[in-house]
């Protein structure tokens, strides 16, 4: 997802009805298998080949198919607005999304299982579609 610096999947090392803030040294980051990144983009023209664009990600990370079909079906959220260039080799694009849960966490502080470590947004650079 474009607000999320990395692919991660973070596994609790403590109870999972443990309602104490994650921390580092309490998580397990590693990437994963399975993936679903659904997302939606609505573009705006400015001029002939620039375009402004706001966008929806949603998706989640799973280590195995089996923790797939184990875990809740969880997904994550970005949302975020960008700027489309056209060019011959594809359009240069230049966003930047918001992490919705931290954005929450810092609109409510007494959220439980925050995820402090995460970024709150991320600058995202492609040549291509996404």
């Amino acid at each position: 997802m474009r607000s999320s610096l990395l692919d991660a999947h973070a596994l609790s090392l403590s109870d999972p009805g443990d309602n104490e803030l994650l921390t580092v040294d309490r998580i397990l980051i590693r990437g994963g298998d399975i993936f679903i990144n659904p997302r939606a983009e609505l573009r705006i023209p400015l001029s002939g080949s620039v375009q402004t664009a706001l966008f929806l990600d949603t998706g989640n990370l799973w280590s195995s198919i089996r923790a797939f079909e184990d875990l809740t079906f969880r997904l994550r959220y970005a949302a975020g607005t960008g700027i489309r260039i056209a060019t011959p080799v594809g359009p240069l694009v230049f966003d930047y999304g918001f992490n919705l849960e931290r954005v929450l966490d810092e609109i409510d502080p007494s959220r439980k299982r925050q995820r402090f470590w995460e970024s709150i947004g991320a600058f995202h650079f492609s040549i291509g579609l996404f």
